[in-house]
């Protein structure tokens, strides 16, 4: 059916839809040219350094019956869509730093959408918004656990024994490091010192032990050693004696053709022995007096070159009652074995070890009347005296010889042993412990002085050092020098009952 007009439906359908386009479009670029001139008024402004702070609108006081009637109104007339009016075009943080008169550089646009008239359908309210997806990250995986064990553990003992056995040696061996730094730099002190005294006594103490005899040369140089080994020692002529009591006695038996033998009281014969306190500036030790010098033996080996035995066992092989050692044996580095004497052996008016025409240094021995000889002197020598008993120490020395008391005689402070003879004839025999903080030792004049303290008028110096020992009724009455107890050794003086 035709339009009386003279227009279709379909042409004016597309007539509208053609006005309501350009109504659109000129819409459209209002729009933009509006929004383009807020944005050149934004850039003309001045940027607010100023921190934001934001709106906060203050309560009006609104009565309640305008509430009421603002209320009904609403309820009356629904007011119409009115779309949001645009933003304002936001400067990013790159343009607002840019300098003022660049040009702004601006993002392409997307196209235009269409302007929505009226509000969303209620299908377009419902539906999901799209939303950008989330990449999820792949599962960690859960952590293994172990399976715990219902029993308890095992310690192992052997563990806990050996950390406290390598901590114990790191102790120990710090402590030993500690101790040898401080020794060196004592001897350093003593040797490079302004004492002179202290520096000799260091060379002759170290020297007369077996396994330290070199230490001073590494200190000191060898001619000071050698001076302070070897000094100037008073000699005493051989001919020069003094004539014991007994001696007289007996010369002038001998002289009668009768026998000499020694005389001796026979109410000091039998006396007990006597033991004696000694004590010096550094050194303390006891003394033997025996009265009856026939009491007294000089005991060795059977066999020589095997192994040494102890006091304790010289002791028990003849029943004495007391007993010392006596003369020097092999020592190697303090390693000898004591089996091997160092010097001559006479036993029983026989030379049971040394040559005959070797000079000895040091020999000591009694002959038939029981009277003691000190002296350097070949073997063939002691034997034409008359000599039935010796020993030897190659280290001597002599301290009293016919009466005449050496000096001079040098020595470091040591553990002594010697042995002596009054004018009666009494024995001496003294022992001075040494190497101990209460009794350091005694020098060889500290026991001339001693021995001619008490009455000595022949004397003679033996074996020291950790050798040194005395025994009296089954006890060792002096303290050794070393925490492995006495030593084996060729020789002894025993005290028979």
């Amino acid at each position: 059916m035709a339009n009386p007009n003279g227009s279709s439906p379909e042409r004016d359908s597309l007539s509208d839809f053609e006005e309501q386009l350009r109504k659109l479009r000129s819409q459209h670029l209002e729009e933009e040219e509006i929004t383009e001139a807020e944005a050149e008024t934004v850039e003309e402004l001045p940027v607010n350094e100023e921190p934001f702070e934001p709106f906060e609108p203050q309560p009006e006081e609104v009565s309640a019956e305008s509430a009421a009637q603002e209320l009904s109104a609403e309820q009356a007339e629904p007011a119409p869509y009115r779309p949001a009016p645009a933003a304002p075009a936001r400067r990013s943080a790159r343009e607002q730093n840019a300098p003022a008169g660049a040009p702004r550089q601006r993002r392409p646009r997307s196209a235009p959408q269409p302007q929505r008239e009226g509000p969303p359908s209620f299908e377009e309210e419902m539906s999901p918004s799209p939303k950008r997806p989330v990449r999820k990250s792949a599962p960690r995986p859960a952590p293994i656990e172990e399976e715990e064990d219902d029993k308890p553990r095992k310690k192992n003992p052997l563990t806990g024994f050996f950390r406290f056995l390598g901590r114990s040696l790191v102790t120990i061996l710090l402590t030993v490091l500690v101790l040898v730094i401080a020794l060196g730099a004592a001897i350093t002190i003593v040797c490079r010192g302004p004492s002179t005294a202290a520096r000799r006594l260091f060379v002759l103490s170290t020297n007369e032990t077996s396994a330290l005899k070199s230490v001073p040369r590494y200190f000191l140089s060898d001619d000071i050693v050698d001076s302070i080994l070897h000094p100037q020692v008073e000699e005493v002529e051989p001919d020069s004696f003094v004539e014991l009591q007994f001696e007289a006695e007996a010369k002038a038996k001998e002289e009668q053709g009768e026998q000499a033998l020694v005389t001796v009281d026979t109410e000091a014969a039998n006396q007990e022995l006597e033991v004696i306190n000694i004590k010096g500036g550094t050194f303390k030790g006891k003394m033997l007096i025996i009265h009856d010098p026939k009491k007294v033996l000089l005991a060795s080996l059977e066999q020589f070159g095997d192994y040494g035995i102890f006091l304790t066992e010289f002791i028990e092989r003849h029943g004495a009652v007391a007993g010392t050692n006596a003369g020097g044996f092999y020592d190697p580095d303090g390693m000898g074995n004591g089996g091997t004497p160092d010097g001559l052996v006479i036993r029983d008016g026989k030379l049971a070890y040394g040559s005959l025409y070797s000079k000895y240094v040091d020999v000591i021995g009694f002959d038939a009347n029981r009277i003691l000889h000190c002296g350097d002197m070949t073997a063939q020598e002691a034997l034409d005296m008359g000599i039935v008993e010796a020993i030897s120490f190659s280290a001597g020395p002599v301290l009293i010889q016919d009466g005449v008391k050496r000096t001079g005689l040098g020595g470091g402070v040591n553990p002594r042993t010697c042995i002596g003879q009054r004018a009666d004839g009494a024995v001496l025999l003294m022992v001075v412990e040494g190497r101990h903080p209460d009794s350091l030792g005694a020098t060889y004049d500290d026991l001339a002085n001693l021995m001619e303290e008490y009455g000595a008028v022949n004397a003679g110096n033996l074996d020291g050092g950790s050798s040194s020992a005395m025994i009296y009724n089954g006890e060792q009455i002096t303290k050794g020098s070393t925490i492995i107890g006495s030593r084996r050794m060729a020789t002894a003086i025993l005290v028979l009952p």
